[in-house]
């Protein structure tokens, strides 16, 4: 600053004695040569550091940092770092901004090199944000609606799997087999369209069944985040109905060691359910994070299930769960390794399983199951047996003023055993080996390139993917082995303001898949197929103002007909269903745009999300007539077909503070799907709903603190939407479930706190079905269920 003054003496000087003087240009030129090394020898300074969470310790991408006297806005990467050079000595002033976070002001002092941490909070309206922009957890297509699960809605969730955890997020539900298998719907779309990140690795199991639930245990995940839309450009074929991101929380920076216990117990089912976390960090000095460790595991049991008037036989579930991550990083580069274990037995309501066809059509007629029981914990066939490895390594390095490459290789194992509801009579080692036999290995590898913001305001990243997996199984034939090839890549550039944001990305995927299968003549017989196409993505972004915001996506995306869709053939007994496939399927391409207006005010927020997917050669199940007879039992019958379909809907959240200490809620999801061939509905599509939840915050008291107590109402219509008979039973009545929750915690030593929470599901035991249930036809759904969890820091 001293030299800036100097150089503006000295040029006024010179102006005023040289005016109109034949040596003024060169007089001028010469003292700004004379003066420039004095000028810019204090300018070679760095400013650099990370942006992050106070929550969950992440880096938050594409936060804003504004330095208000070089009136200059600087962007985050990928992990919330941030870089500024050639600054001179001096005070600086420096707003650091992130959509749903409070903005941080403040002052550094510039004498040095410099790099600074810098924690944000999330703003608030009564505990609870509203949608929360999921930059900071993955890159996502700008212009898509992102909701995240906030702690309180995590710590509700705690104990349930990852498609009843879910639930409470608008425009998403579940399909379920029975009362023990879930797994996530977005807007209508399930299963292979609906991409899961399991710690920023695509979950590959055997998903394309309805009764084959995530293979993921929700305890890993600090974050969970909800991307509605088609995702196809940055996360590759399937993503259709966009991604479901699970994320841990990150790797202790700070040295020591600490802990976290959770405990849950179930009245329903007599369900327990423990799960813990213990990680520390080895870190020797302020210039990296140092070796960071985490270990995690979790226990979880429960016995047959309840309706309000029987047990539902057979419907135990065990589950021990582990996992394991090691991580180093420094300011230029870093790895992590993360390897997990899913290992779940699932029971398979024996109700499902009728012997002749005039029993099934009795039992769908009667709404009562001919089988009957009481409370067990004893898992008999039929059942599933799953483990699922997971294995993660992962590194990046930053160039300076060039940009930053992140390498993943990933290997997941799936192993899928399932017993039939009667055993081999044959020796007695057959009895004892499963029907279906499934191992899925998956190798998968991505290099991704971001680069540095270039003119200040453009970012943008490259990428390379590629896939390999080897299907084999053991037992009676459902699906023939195969072996795929998968490549992708993409290109996504976006131009970042402080008002508005622009994006562009275009992908190309690549399939080759060869299937075997043994015929009836001792010959393996085999099939090659080949599968590609292109992905793009445009997307707006508008900050109308500082509380509201409009956003636009408009995207492209596709993906191959499943091995399941191509060659089903027989009774797949997880699903109590006789499965027919068509092997001249072709690949769906959805075009879908979405739009959605979001305020956040201090009192008052909104959220609204306007939706229309149209899907060209969508492949759905469609019932068949008659149902099929086999040695096995009695099934009702499906085909796997194709047509064009339209899904389009709106979904609703409302969140008004009345004051300071009661909060109301409200949720609404409506959708409407259309068979554009048939003009006709599509079947197994969800109802409406609509939620409302009221939440009183009581005092804090010595004992006592953050104290909430929370009733809420959810109506399920009766979906009224289907084709005419067009199902083995007409879709069920509409319904309301009424909920409770009340949560405290009790403060401890060194700062620490135990969270305690009582829930009751059902309070009212309300005797219901649900039309996205595939046991709906033999029984009804859970009845009341009380939940005691317990949580605490160490």
């Amino acid at each position: 600053m001293i030299a800036l003054l100097g150089f503006s003496k000295i040029i006024l000087s010179v102006k005023n004695s040289l005016l109109y003087s034949k040596y003024h240009l060169s007089a001028m030129m010469f003292f700004v040569l004379l003066s420039y090394p004095i000028f810019a020898q204090n300018c070679f300074h760095q400013l650099s550091g990370q942006v992050y969470s106070v929550d969950n310790q992440e880096g938050m991408p594409s936060a804003h940092i504004l330095i208000e006297e070089l009136k200059k806005t600087i962007l985050t990467d990928g992990h919330g770092h941030f870089y500024c050079d050639k600054l001179c000595k001096g005070r600086y002033h420096l707003e650091v901004s992130f959509l749903g976070y409070e903005t941080q002001r403040l002052q550094v002092q510039i004498d040095t090199s410099l790099f600074l941490k810098i924690r944000l909070e999330e703003s608030s309206i009564f505990l609870e944000s509203t949608t929360i922009q999921a930059e900071k957890l993955l890159p996502i297509q700008a212009g898509q609606n992102i909701t995240q699960l906030n702690e309180i809605e995590l710590n509700k969730a705690r104990g349930k799997n990852l498609g009843e955890a879910l639930k409470t997020v608008t425009g998403v539900n579940s399909l379920q087999t029975g009362s023990s298998i879930s797994k996530p719907v977005i807007h209508g779309l399930h299963s292979n369209r609906v991409l899961i990140l399991n710690n920023g690795i695509r979950q590959e199991g055997q998903q394309w069944g309805s009764e084959h639930a995530p293979e993921i245990d929700p305890f890993i995940a600090q974050n969970i985040a909800v991307v509605k839309g088609a995702s196809g450009v940055r996360y590759g074929a399937d993503a259709i109905a966009g991604v479901i991101i699970l994320s841990p929380k990150r790797l202790p920076s700070e040295k020591g060691i600490k802990g976290e216990f959770n405990a849950i117990g179930a009245s329903n089912g007599l369900q327990g359910t423990f799960s813990g976390i213990l990680e520390g960090n080895l870190k020797k000095n302020e210039q990296s994070n140092g070796l960071s460790w985490r270990v995690q595991g979790t226990l979880k049991r429960s016995g047959n299930i309840q309706t309000p008037h029987y047990y539902l036989a057979n419907t135990g579930v065990r589950e021990i769960n582990f996992s394991a991550a090691l991580g180093y990083e420094k300011y230029h580069w870093g790895f992590d390794v993360f390897f997990s274990r899913f290992s779940t037995q699932l029971g398979i309501f024996s109700g499902a399983h009728i012997g002749n066809l005039t029993d099934l059509k009795r039992v769908i007629e009667s709404r009562e199951p001919f089988i009957k029981s009481g409370f067990s914990y004893k898992i008999d066939r039929p059942f599933q047996d799953i483990n699922h490895n997971l294995l993660k390594i992962n590194n990046f390095v930053k160039f300076d003023k060039v940009g930053k490459i992140t390498t993943t290789y990933a290997l997941q194992i799936n192993n899928r055993k399932e017993y039939d509801a009667h055993r081999p009579r044959t020796d007695s080692l057959a009895r004892n080996r499963p029907e279906l036999d499934f191992e899925l290995t998956t190798q998968t590898l991505d290099v991704v390139f971001e680069h540095q913001p270039l003119f200040s305001f453009l970012t943008g990243s490259l990428g390379l993917s590629g896939m390999r997996q080897a299907n084999v199984y053991q037992g009676r034939p459902l699906v023939p082995n195969f072996r795929s090839y998968n490549g992708g890549v993409f290109w996504i550039e976006r131009w970042v303001k402080p008002r508005y944001e622009l994006e562009m990305g275009i992908r190309y995927d690549y399939k080759w898949m060869k299937t075997f299968e043994r015929l009836r003549t001792g010959e393996v017989g085999s099939m090659e197929l080949i599968f590609n196409n292109f992905s793009g993505t445009l997307g707006a972004v508008y900050r109308l103002s500082k509380n509201l915001e409009w956003k636009a996506n408009f995207a492209t995306a596709w993906r191959p007909p499943n091995i399941n869709e191509l060659f089903s053939n027989g009774v797949h007994h997880g699903s109590a269903s006789y499965e027919q496939g068509d092997e001249n399927l072709t690949s769906e391409t959805a075009y879908n745009l979405n739009t959605t207006l979001n305020y956040s005010g201090n009192r008052f927020a909104f959220d609204i999300v306007l939706y229309n997917n149209y899907i060209r050669n969508f492949i759905y199940l469609k019932p068949q007539f008659p149902e099929v007879l086999t040695i096995r039992g009695a099934f009702p019958s499906f085909q796997y077909t194709q047509t064009n379909a339209v899904f389009r809907g709106i979904d609703l959240k409302t969140i008004l503070t009345l004051t300071e200490k009661i909060k109301w809620t409200s949720k609404s999801s409506f959708l409407w799907a259309y068979n554009q061939d048939a003009k006709d509905f599509l079947v197994l599509i969800p109802a409406n709903r609509i939620g409302n939840e009221w939440a009183y915050q009581l005092a804090d008291t010595k004992t006592f603190t953050n104290n909430l107590f929370s009733i809420n109402y959810t109506y399920v219509f009766r979906q009224h939407r289907v084709p005419a008979n067009s199902d083995y039973a007409e879709p069920p009545a509409g319904y309301g479930l009424l909920n409770l929750d009340i949560s405290t915690s009790v403060p401890m030593r060194k700062n620490k706190q135990m969270q305690i929470g009582l829930q009751a599901n059902n309070l009212l035991n309300t005797v219901y079905r649900d039309y996205m249930n595939r046991f709906r036809y033999f029984s009804d759904e859970i009845g009341r269920n009380i939940l005691l969890r317990v949580k605490m820091n160490f």
